[in-house]
Order: C-alpha cells, then sequence, then structure tokens
C-alpha cells in the first residue's frame, strides 16, 4: 500500500493496485463472477493470471447474467460470492438481481467501476449535472435502498478496510448484498 493517500495515475501503479485488490479477494472466496474482459475493463487480469490460477473466474457476457451466476453461487454454496462489474450501465444491468439478492438475504459483495474520481459529478463545476465522467452513473444512491452497505473508496489506503468491513456486513446478522465502488484512478 501508499503511504499517502494519494491518485495512481501510471499503469504500472494502476496494475499493482489491482492485483493487490484481487489478492484480497482471493483471501475471502475461490470464485469471481464477472462480465467477459473483452467487453470491459478487467484484461488487465490476463496479466497477473498466473499468480492467481487458484481463483476460478466465471465469465458471463452482461452484467446481469454475472449476477444471478454469483448468486446462485451464494444460495447454494452457502459462502459470500463476490461479482465485479464496469461502471455506469454495467451497475445498472445489476440492479435487478442485487434486489433479489437483498430481498432473499443472500451475501454477495459487487466491486464496481467507476470513472476517474476528478471526473465524477461531485467535481464539477456545472450545477445539477446528471453526468460527467465516461459511463458516470449515480450507483450509490441508486443501490443504497437494495443493499446493507455501498461505499465509493477514494483513497487506495483503504480498500483493504473496506473490503474486510464488505465481507463482514454481507454475512453478518441478516446477509445482503454490499457494494463497493472503485474509480478508475484509485
Amino acid at each position: 500500500w501508499h503511504s499517502n493517500p494519494i491518485i495512481l495515475n501510471t499503469k504500472s501503479q494502476l496494475l499493482n493496485q489491482k492485483c493487490h485488490l484481487v489478492s484480497i479477494i482471493f483471501v475471502k472466496t475461490d470464485n469471481l463472477f464477472i462480465i467477459n474482459p473483452w467487453h470491459n475493463d478487467w484484461q488487465w487480469w490476463f496479466e497477473f493470471e498466473n499468480e492467481f490460477s487458484k481463483i476460478n473466474l466465471i465469465f458471463n457476457h452482461h452484467e446481469q447474467a454475472s449476477f444471478f451466476s454469483v448468486d446462485g453461487y451464494a444460495r447454494l454454496s452457502e459462502k459470500i460470492g463476490v461479482c465485479f462489474a464496469t461502471s455506469g450501465p454495467g451497475i445498472t444491468n445489476l440492479t435487478t438481481g442485487i434486489l433479489s439478492a437483498w430481498q432473499d438475504s443472500i451475501p454477495i459483495v459487487i466491486v464496481g467501476g467507476q470513472c476517474k474520481l476528478r471526473e465524477t459529478i461531485q467535481y464539477s463545476i456545472i450545477k445539477n449535472l446528471r453526468q460527467y465522467g465516461t459511463f458516470e452513473a449515480n450507483s450509490l444512491d441508486l443501490l443504497k435502498p437494495i443493499t446493507k452497505f455501498s461505499k465509493r473508496i477514494s483513497d487506495p489506503n483503504s480498500i483493504k478496510y473496506y473490503l474486510d468491513k464488505a465481507f463482514y456486513i454481507a454475512n453478518e446478522a441478516r446477509p445482503g448484498p454490499v457494494f463497493l465502488e472503485i474509480p478508475l484512478d484509485i
């Protein structure tokens, strides 16, 4: 981890951070549900596939299929499911499945993308803007009513903390889905 909160900007820094993210998830699960990497920004996985060969990747061609797959896995295995999704429309495609998991108390950790932090509407000077960055969507407000916990990670040093918290909350008391949003430059 970096000692100071910084925004990562080189390909090497971003790959190392993503590598670390997956290594944390690896401790929590052996299956990762993800959209086909040729259709989003997860191609970086193949640069690290040997290091993470113990994680079983389940690829789908649509986010909704990924979510219903992870939901079925979590129901049958009685383990916490983990699903990655791309930003904007990728997250909105998950909402039907997330609502189902919410209503049926199924523990699932969703890690969603977001445009660069500085390209989100919170950093825009334009009032009443609905979208600023490419594929930006206000996923947090959309998912808060149907998740136990939703959080945008804005400091790379807090990823481990929030992942641990997400896995705890997903299975604590009445189980349910949790959502972590990680902007492209974190």
